[in-house]
């Protein structure tokens, strides 16, 4: 088993064991380009993840492709964690100052995939991070993060949509389809 593989399944005695034999994390990968930290982060091993990162991996790696529907190139870890909801990990890559608006090729974000999924905690953590709410996707309405989280049907109280408002710094004269509370009456979905 190489590094990539343990760190897959979740084997943090293997990881711990083959980098003390030097083994080199970024050399194994996947056939979309996955290195052991982005597998892991996948996967949501919090404690491989944190492992990984002590043993100075590239946090803000970003892939050649993913695979996944969501990001066409360029996934990073934190991209990865955010989309799947692994809050624990979102929050350990976030510590370790991962580059919270890096951008895929097709210009998606970790908030915007963590939006997009309706993942409300890692949604959280990443405006707490300073996450660009108000950066626009190629998506109908001129969607931002923030109105992505209300067309999930997120269980965002008022509260919280007029928090995200004031982070985006909207104020009158805005166009109803960027209102974050436009997305909210429009969009109502059962959670999935």
């Amino acid at each position: 088993m190489d590094i990539f593989e343990a760190a897959e399944v979740g084997d943090y005695d293997a990881v711990c064991s083959l980098l003390q034999l030097k083994a080199k994390p970024e050399e194994h990968q996947n056939e979309v380009g996955f290195t052991a930290l982005l597998a892991a982060a996948n996967k949501g091993h919090d404690a491989i993840v944190e492992r990984l990162l002590s043993a100075g991996v590239d946090i803000d790696y970003q892939t050649k492709t993913s695979g996944l529907p969501w990001i066409q190139h360029g996934a990073t870890a934190l991209m990865l964690a955010s989309l799947q909801g692994h809050g624990k990990v979102v929050a350990t890559l976030l510590a370790n100052k991962a580059q919270v608006d890096l951008q895929s090729t097709n210009k998606n974000t970790s908030l915007i995939l963590a939006s997009i999924r309706g993942h409300t905690a890692v949604v959280e953590l990443l405006i707490g991070a300073s996450a660009t709410i108000d950066m626009r996707v190629s998506l109908p309405r001129s969607a931002t993060p923030a109105s992505l989280s209300c067309s999930r049907a997120q269980q965002l109280s008022v509260w919280n949509l007029k928090r995200l408002r004031a982070r985006a710094g909207r104020g009158r004269g805005q166009r109803s389809h960027e209102s974050l509370l436009f997305w909210a009456p429009t969009h109502r979905r059962t959670a999935s």
